[in-house]
């Protein structure tokens, strides 16, 4: 059976069993949460009142065509009628948080097709829920990135069944329901895969279908310098859920010692001081970020090179930023956050209209015949 040939759900619509569209059961203002949409999500689970604890997890976990989000994308769903996160298109979400309380009325995790998406319905509070978060909660906070690894289609299998998961981490710590069956050698070698790579799959073992994540933390952003044009770049990433940290570097080029930056960060000198940004350019180069922008002409970037006695990377851009037009502060964060993201994701950052092919990245398909590959890649053009 193919992963998206679902069985047909027996429609059981109870209108107590969610809320209706717009109306609030908490009229409480909710916390604030994070604008990096999984830690959105588990910044919500972590305020739910007991009274309004119930929620359903939706994660989008194959895409048939083309589709709003790509899978892996989620959406939670709270008894007071809040929506974190999205999985469907806006004219599909509706519908779509009416079905998932009954969907998941058993409490037993469920696949449905909404569009072109395949998503998994989960309600919180189970073993299998409560062991995840509590996976992804700790790599939070040690901003470090995991696997998961989640059975949606069990097959003829007894011994295991949808929703049953293997969560590994760098160090090859892993736990999960799966740890210790029969399949958890074939998942091992697919989620360290995914670990490696930073890309999500989809694994057939026999008879069981599984949607193997990678998780990573969001994007670590370094700005070194004070300036008034630095505000508009804090509050765009901050929009965009990255972490992002400013050091005014008043003191001199000491300031950046000990930072904790790799291929994994992106590094803005924007001191407008000629002098400091020869120092800065010493002391960063050698830490190799993933993109380092330098603010400035492409003649002074070329002399401060020559200067420092260091040939500038592919990862290094100066002049930064992406060329929209316009030099007001607002707009300079505007190139700079975009060409960032280009970067960051392996993009040229160039027009949709001439790129050949998707638009996104297909998402790997293993074990799958040679008849599903083929319709997966053309689903997702």
């Amino acid at each position: 059976m193919a992963i998206h040939d679902l069985s047909a759900f027996r429609e059981r619509r109870n209108p107590l069993s969610y809320p209706p569209s717009g109306t609030s059961t908490n009229p409480a203002v909710p916390q604030e949460v994070s604008a990096f949409e999984i830690y959105a999500i588990l910044d919500t689970l972590q305020q739910l009142e007991e009274t309004n604890r119930d929620a359903v997890l939706v994660t989008a976990v194959q895409s048939l065509g083309s589709s709003y989000r790509r899978p892996g994308a989620r959406m939670l769903l709270v008894r007071d009628g809040r929506r974190i996160g999205s999985v469907v298109a806006p004219h599909l979400e509706a519908d779509l948080a009416k079905q998932a309380w009954w969907i998941t009325e058993s409490r037993t995790p469920r696949l449905q097709t909404f569009g072109s998406m395949v998503a998994l319905f989960e309600r919180t509070g189970t073993p299998e829920f409560s062991s995840m978060i509590e996976f992804l909660e700790k790599h939070r906070k040690l901003r470090k990135p995991a696997v998961i690894a989640t059975v949606i289609s069990s097959g003829s299998l007894s011994t295991v069944k949808i929703g049953d998961r293997l969560l590994l981490d760098e160090s090859w710590a892993r736990c999960g329901t799966l740890t210790g069956s029969v399949l958890e050698p074939q998942v091992l070698t697919h989620a360290s895969a995914a670990l490696r790579e930073k890309k999500n799959r989809l694994v057939r073992l026999g008879a069981a279908d599984l949607f193997v994540e990678w998780v990573g933390p969001p994007l670590s952003v370094t700005l070194l310098g004070a300036g008034r044009d630095t505000a508009p770049l804090v509050r765009f990433a901050k929009l965009l859920g990255w972490d992002i940290s400013t050091i005014d570097c008043s003191g001199g080029a000491e300031s950046v010692s000990g930072l904790n930056i790799g291929g994994d960060s992106a590094v803005l000198i924007m001191t407008h001081n000629y002098a400091l940004d020869a120092a800065l350019l010493r002391q960063i180069m050698p830490m190799k970020p993933g993109y380092l922008g330098l603010l400035g002409p492409k003649a002074r970037a070329e002399k401060l090179f020559a200067e420092i006695g260091i040939s500038p990377g592919p990862n290094v851009h100066a002049p930064v930023g992406l060329d929209i037009g316009g030099d007001t502060p607002d707009l300079v964060a505007l190139s700079v956050i975009a060409e960032i993201q280009a970067r960051m994701n392996h993009r040229a950052g160039g027009m949709l209209k001439r790129r050949a092919g998707a638009i996104h990245g297909l998402t790997l398909e293993k074990g799958l015949t040679g008849e599903e590959s083929s319709v997966a890649a053309t689903h997702a053009r």
